[in-house]
């Protein structure tokens, strides 16, 4: 799909950097690696990272699970490209903010899970070593619950994009939401979190 691709940023000196997988937002149905994601890059370039700025099919191009299968297959192509470009493909961070948050909550939790690994590579790990999450969503059925005003975005109706997401109303789609939940796959072997709302 033209959605899977993904622009690499590196250090202009050394070798071996950590990597930052960095994922953007825009409620699974819009946003581009072009934009916040390519900003952040150059200000973890100017500090050691590598960043690998992704771009994932958009729920009106796929439904769950397609966002996380095309994040892992980017981890697994960059494993495999690491000797090529230098950064460390051991130190593997997942970063993003509201569906790039959630997309990284879910490299770092279902890391794990192979019914999500398709496509190339599949020699490499998809798993991440830490993950940044900048407020993404966990649990699409506790979202409106934690609502903080009257005024904020309702996420049960048909047309939220979590069950545009998931290809149906969330309330009408509990097994096809916990299987889009990060905290659903939440293990003690999970990588090291930090979560900022």
């Amino acid at each position: 799909h033209e959605r899977q691709k993904l622009d690499l940023y590196l250090p202009p000196t050394g070798s071996r950097w950590p990597l930052v997988v960095s994922i953007h937002g825009g409620a699974f149905r819009m946003g581009s690696k072009d934009g916040e994601a390519a900003a952040t890059a150059g200000a973890l370039v100017a500090r050691g990272f590598a960043v690998a700025a992704i771009n994932y099919r958009l729920s009106q191009h796929a439904i769950f699970p397609a966002q996380i299968e095309d994040g892992k297959a980017a981890v697994r192509w960059l494993r495999a490209n690491a000797p090529r470009y230098g950064y460390d493909p051991d130190r593997v961070v997942s970063f993003g903010g509201s569906a790039g948050g959630h997309l990284a909550a879910m490299l770092g939790t279902a890391g794990d899970v192979k019914a999500f690994d398709v496509g190339a590579h599949l020699d490499q790990s998809s798993r991440v070593q830490a993950v940044v999450d900048f407020f993404g969503p966990t649990d699409f059925l506790q979202m409106d619950a934690h609502r903080p005003s009257a005024e904020a975005m309702v996420h049960d109706t048909p047309d939220s994009p979590e069950s545009q997401l998931v290809g149906g109303p969330i309330r009408d789609n509990p097994d096809k939401v916990a299987r889009a939940n990060p905290i659903t796959y939440v293990t003690k072997d999970d990588p090291p979190f930090l979560i900022i709302h």
